[in-house]
């Protein structure tokens, strides 16, 4: 962003400058909200993922796991998943508006798992809502749509099986 001068003086207006920095800070922290959500996927802290929602969220994870509304509801359905799951998960073109102390913003995610003793290759979008609480920057909402979730074994090299839905067989 080319920041405007002042009339006659030559500098930066302050309070312009000011305002550009909080942006970027605050996309700094929506960005780094969803790189935590990832490490702790891919560390299996499932359990500590509900700390990065408001306790009303309405989380849609476009699988399986399904939508959930509120905090319990989620760390209920996140529960033994340590144990009974294998995920990994990188994001990519994470982008975010900012409107005040609201803003939305998408994501790329592409997932190793494995179900029920099979590997899938996933390819995703998730769409956000955040919202800033005193605590920082939370996701309110947040619905996961797939591209293609197929076994690892069966690859994406048929056409036809491209847009299976995320289950296993």
């Amino acid at each position: 962003m080319t920041m405007p001068r002042t009339g006659t003086t030559g500098g930066m207006d302050l309070a312009v400058l000011e305002g550009e920095v909080e942006r970027l800070s605050d996309l700094e922290a929506i960005y780094r909200l969803r790189l935590t959500y990832c490490a702790f996927v891919n560390e299996s802290h499932f359990d500590r993922l509900p700390e990065l929602f408001t306790a009303d969220a309405q989380v849609d994870f476009g699988n399986e796991l399904g939508s959930h509304h509120g905090r319990p509801a989620l760390a209920a359905a996140l529960t033994g998943l340590d144990r009974d799951m294998f995920a990994k998960i990188l994001s990519h073109g994470h982008v975010a508006d900012i409107s005040g102390d609201c803003a939305e913003g998408h994501l790329y995610i592409e997932g190793r798992l494995i179900v029920e003793g099979e590997s899938f290759i996933t390819l995703g979008k998730v769409s956000d809502r955040y919202v800033r609480h005193h605590d920082g920057w939370l996701i309110a909402d947040s619905r996961t749509t797939y591209y293609y979730a197929v076994p690892l074994a069966l690859g994406w090299a048929d056409e036809k099986d491209v847009l299976r839905p995320f289950t296993s067989p």
